[in-house]
């Protein structure tokens, strides 16, 4: 994923942005064990806490436009219970639900909608991985082990939000804030990351590619 050319996904060198767009990306799959309640945040709690972030961030940052991008068909559903919990002003006025595909359709409409972000907030790996991977600064949500993980071995902890620990809200509505005004210091953050990456594909490519020749495959990534 961090390798894939996502060219094509981009928007016209050039082409406007109205207001500052924060891309959402919620999983719908698993709720009860990515939320079991107990001494842990149950669905509706993240629920609750993750609406009182969009009212929060609208109220911090003018001209704010929030695009929520579903996956699988079960994200739809989350979107639904979330857009429940807004304030009819915002969800008529500065909320977007993406289009529901498949197939590359799919891919091609959420990956557009991660590189044209200022901010993209997101629980699944892929939305993390694909604007982590351009640049895009990226906030995880963490309530599955793929995501802890992947900030862990990026060093990017700090921008690993664990949303199924009470209180959690404060916090995220925070670091979008602060991501939002420190968009210049958190890309060089991520172009140094995207470095260590690429080398440590060329010091594995040093193996693996001889390997690859010795038995007529061909690569496929350059």
């Amino acid at each position: 994923g961090f390798f894939a050319d996502y060219s094509s996904c981009r928007k016209a060198e050039g082409a406007a942005r109205i207001g500052t767009k924060i891309t959402v990306n919620l999983a719908g799959d698993m709720l009860e064990r990515r939320f079991p309640g107990g001494a842990l945040l149950d669905y509706q709690g993240f629920l609750s806490e993750f609406g009182d972030v969009l009212r929060r961030t609208d109220e911090a940052i003018s001209g704010l436009r929030i695009v929520l991008v579903p996956h699988v068909f079960a994200d739809v559903g989350v979107y639904a219970d979330l857009l429940a919990r807004l304030p009819d002003r915002l969800r008529r006025e500065q909320v977007r639900v993406a289009a529901y595909d498949n197939g590359p359709a799919a891919a091609y409409a959420a990956f557009s909608e991660y590189l044209d972000a200022n901010v993209v907030v997101a629980m699944r790996f892929h939305a993390n991985v694909v604007p982590i991977a351009n640049g895009v600064p990226t906030i995880g949500l963490s309530c599955y082990d793929q995501i802890p993980h992947l900030y862990r071995e990026l060093e990017l902890e700090r921008h690993a939000i664990n949303v199924r620990s009470r209180g959690y809200g404060a916090l995220l509505a925070d670091r979008i804030q602060y991501m939002t005004i420190g968009q210049a210091e958190i890309k060089a953050e991520l172009a140094g990351v995207n470095a260590a990456i690429k080398a440590m594909r060329s010091t594995a490519e040093a193996t693996i590619g001889p390997w690859l020749d010795r038995h007529g495959l061909r690569r496929s990534c350059t």
